[in-house]
C-alpha cells in the first residue's frame, strides 16, 4: 500500500512551552519483552519512526491522547470508572546525557518523553501521591480512516500512533523511571527551525513492518472488539453494572467478559452478538426508509464480522494441522493424514486440539505407532517423560533436581506446554504410579 507522505515542519509556528507540563517517561531504546512477544524499540530505524509518527501526530496537534486514569490504577480500561485527568500535549526524543544533566538516570541510550497538561482532576491524584506510573495505548503502522476520494488509500499512514496514555499503580514496564523522578524536568522545544521530515517509502514502511509484526499483532483488536469496547465506554451506569449485564445476556463470567474486551480471549458470534444486544438495544423506527437502510448496515456489519470470524478460525486450524504433522513425524504415528479417506479424521482431531485437548490426548495415544528403526527392525517404543520413574515430586538431592528438570524439558518438547503445565503433568502420573 502506497501512502501520502507525512510532512513534519514545524517551521515559522510557535512552539508550545513546556512549563507546567508533567513530563512522563514513555518510552526507551531498548529491545524489551512485553508479555511473551519482543518489541525492537533497540532498532535504530524503528526508535526514529515511532518518535517521528509520535511528533506528527502531537506536536502537530493532530490529536493530543487523553491521560486517563481508573479507580482501580489497573490502565487501558481494565479498571472501573475511567475518567479523564489530563492530555497529552508535548513529546520529545532525549538522550541519556540531556536527562543526567537534570538528574535523571537512565541505562538506556535515549527515551521519549511524554508532557502531560494535567486537568484539576489529575492535580488532586498526583497531591496525593496516586501518579506514580504509567503505561501507553501505542500502535504502530495505523492507517488514516480517511481515504483518498480517487484512490481509496489513506491519506496518512502513521508510523506510530498514540490512542492514549493510562497512569498506573504498578510499572508495567519496569525499567521506565516513575513520574516522582521526571516530573521536575523542563524539556522546551528549541526556537530553531525543524528540518521536514517525510514519511517512510512503500519499500521502507514494509521494512519496517517486518520488523514491527510482533508489536502489531500484540495489540491490535478485531473490529467487533475495538466496537464493544467504545460502547462499553459510552454505555450508561458504571462500568461493573455494565459488565454485569453483558456477563448475563452472554452466559459467561465477568471475567470472561474482561478477557474479550482486552483482546485476550476470543468470543464467539453467539456472545458476541447477545452482548451487542444490551450495548445497542433496537430502538423503533418511523420511517420504513429508514428502517430498510438500517438493516442493509445491520446486515453489511453481520457479514463482515463473519468474514473476519472465518479468517480467523482458518488461520488457526492452518496453525493446528502444521502443529500436528510434526508431532505425527516426532512420535512416528502410522496414519498417513494427507490421504482423502483420512481427512474426516484428521479435522476431529484437529477440533479436539483445539477444544478438548483431554479428549485429544486419550485419542493420540491410541494411534498406531511405527515401532521399527531405521535397519527395518522392530525398536523399543519411546518412553515419554509422563512415564518415566526419574521424576521426584519432592526432590532432596541435587541429582533428583537435575533429573526433574529433564523430565519437565523433554515432556514440554513433546506436548508444547508451560513449564508449569509440565510439570503439574509429571506429579500426577508419578501420582498414579506411586498408588
Amino acid at each position: 500500500m502506497t501512502a501520502t507522505p507525512i510532512i513534519i515542519d514545524l517551521a515559522g509556528t510557535p512552539h508550545e512551552d513546556s512549563a507546567g507540563l508533567l513530563w512522563i517517561h514513555g518510552l526507551s531504546r531498548a529491545r524489551i519483552e512485553y508479555e511473551g512477544k519482543p518489541y525492537p524499540f533497540d532498532d535504530e530505524l524503528v526508535f526514529s519512526e515511532v518518535f517521528d509518527g509520535l511528533a506528527a501526530q502531537i506536536n502537530e496537534a493532530q490529536h493530543h491522547p487523553n491521560y486517563q486514569v481508573d479507580e482501580d490504577l489497573a490502565g487501558h480500561n481494565r479498571g472501573r470508572r475511567t475518567s479523564i485527568a489530563g492530555a497529552v500535549r508535548q513529546v520529545r526524543r532525549v538522550s541519556q546525557a540531556d536527562l543526567a544533566a537534570q538528574g535523571v538516570s537512565i541505562d538506556e541510550p535515549e527515551a521519549i518523553m511524554f508532557g502531560v497538561d494535567l486537568n484539576s482532576y489529575g492535580h488532586a491524584l498526583k497531591a496525593k501521591g496516586q501518579l506514580r506510573f504509567s503505561s501507553l495505548g501505542l500502535n504502530v503502522i495505523r492507517a488514516d480512516e480517511r481515504l483518498n476520494p480517487d484512490t481509496n488509500v489513506p491519506i496518512i499512514m502513521w508510523s506510530a500512533f498514540l490512542r492514549e496514555m493510562s497512569g498506573t499503580g504498578q510499572p508495567y514496564l519496569k525499567h521506565l523511571r516513575p513520574i516522582e523522578e521526571t516530573e521536575h524536568l523542563s524539556l522546551a522545544e528549541p526556537g530553531a527551525p525543524t528540518k521536514t521530515i517525510a514519511m517512510m517509502n512503500a519499500e521502507e514502511l514494509q521494512a519496517l513492518a517486518e520488523k514491527l509484526k510482533p508489536l502489531m499483532m500484540a495489540d491490535e483488536p478485531t473490529p467487533a472488539v475495538a466496537e464493544m469496547n467504545q460502547l462499553v465506554d459510552d454505555a450508561e451506569g458504571s462500568r461493573s453494572d455494565v459488565l454485569a449485564r453483558l456477563a448475563t445476556a452472554a452466559g459467561i463470567e465477568v471475567g470472561a467478559v474482561e478477557a474479550i474486551l482486552s483482546g485476550s480471549v476470543d468470543a464467539t458470534d453467539d456472545q458476541i452478538a447477545a452482548m451487542n444486544a444490551v450495548l445497542m438495544p433496537a430502538a423503533p423506527m418511523e420511517e420504513s426508509g429508514a428502517m430498510a437502510e438500517l438493516a442493509v448496515v445491520q446486515a453489511d456489519n453481520q457479514a463482515l464480522r463473519a468474514d473476519f470470524a472465518n479468517l480467523r478460525a482458518e488461520r488457526k486450524r492452518e496453525k493446528t494441522k502444521t502443529t500436528l504433522l510434526d508431532r505425527a513425524r516426532a512420535d512416528r504415528v502410522r496414519v498417513d493424514f494427507s490421504a482423502d479417506e483420512n481427512a474426516k479424521a484428521f479435522n476431529l482431531l484437529c477440533s479436539q486440539f483445539e477444544d478438548d485437548s483431554e479428549t485429544f490426548e486419550q485419542l493420540w495415544t491410541r494411534l498406531s505407532r511405527d515401532q521399527r528403526d531405521g535397519g527395518g527392525r522392530v525398536a523399543r517404543a519411546p518412553q515419554r517423560a509422563a512415564d518415566q520413574a526419574s521424576f521426584s515430586v519432592a526432590p532432596r538431592t541435587p541429582e533428583e533436581v537435575a533429573a526433574n528438570k529433564t523430565a519437565i524439558d523433554k515432556h514440554r518438547a513433546e506436548h508444547g506446554c508451560s513449564f508449569s503445565e509440565a510439570s503439574t503433568a509429571l506429579k500426577r502420573a508419578t501420582a498414579v504410579r506411586s498408588n
